[in-house]
């Protein structure tokens, strides 16, 4: 009689005598399709598709729940998500505009760590212009994490292009928000402090301190004689304020042709 080896395994592939072991198909091993994955993949394409459409209607924004209908689009600004999904998804989760994420950090204070393009940066001022003198719990707005984190994050080519970039967003932030530039956070550092540590371009500081200078004159005019410490306090109630403003203000725009006026503007 001839005798038969089985492999080790045999008795593991084949299971409990009677009993067949099916493998999970493909899609059940795929995990969900998410809002959170498609931005995190930079599936733009897909996600400007599904933004367009009823589609977006049946899939979750995120799996876990950490990200919200209020926080969905400061998760994609960390993406370098371009104009046209940001857009998108301003329009589709407005609370996203007028609400911070779970770090504390509102849409501005999000694209300017992470190096969003002029055109971005307009669109958010655009549509909640407090947003930008708004300060996080770490003291920091906008204007602070420009100079510290916009020339590192920032995706262009060309270190001239980092730099002009940079030098919009200034602009658009001084026009918005000069009161934040002389803001200082929880390290005790105003923007132009943050800058010179960074080694931010000479133009671009010097982009900040004429505003910086020229706003601390006009506050103490208007003051009349009032002491340091008290136009210091008046900055933190106009910062205070803004952080009140800030759920309320929608302005509805035609930010692509503003922002083109802005930049023929601020070139002569």
């Amino acid at each position: 009689m001839k005798n038969s080896q089985r492999p080790a395994d045999y008795s593991a592939r084949v299971g409990n005598e009677g009993r067949s072991q099916t493998r999970p198909s493909a899609r059940e091993q795929r995990p969900p399709k998410t809002l959170t994955r498609l931005v995190a993949r930079r599936s733009w394409f897909e996600i400007e598709n599904l933004l367009s459409s009823s589609s977006i209607d049946w899939m979750n924004i995120d799996e876990k729940g950490l990200i919200t209908d209020e926080s969905i689009l400061q998760f994609a600004l960390r993406y370098s998500a371009p104009l046209r999904i940001v857009k998108l998804l301003a329009l589709r989760y407005p609370r996203c505009l007028t609400r911070p994420d779970s770090t504390g950090k509102y849409s501005c204070q999000v694209a300017s760590k992470y190096g969003a393009s002029p055109n971005v940066m307009y669109f958010l001022v655009c549509k909640n212009k407090y947003a930008a003198a708004i300060q996080d719990p770490l003291g920091k707005c906008p204007i602070h994490y420009v100079a510290e984190f916009y020339a590192c994050n920032n995706e262009s080519e060309t270190d001239v292009a980092v730099k002009e970039d940079m030098l919009q967003v200034v602009r658009i932030l001084r026009d918005a928000a000069p009161q934040s530039f002389y803001l200082e956070d929880d390290e005790g550092c105003n923007a132009i402090e943050h800058a010179i540590f960074n080694n931010v371009d000479i133009k671009i500081i010097r982009t900040k301190q004429p505003a910086a200078r020229d706003d601390w004159r006009a506050l103490k005019a208007s003051g009349h004689g009032k002491r340091h410490e008290e136009l210091a306090q008046d900055i933190e109630r106009s910062a205070s304020e803004a952080r009140m403003n800030v759920r309320q203000d929608h302005t509805s725009d035609s930010s692509d042709n503003q922002f083109k006026s802005f930049v023929a503007k601020s070139a002569t």
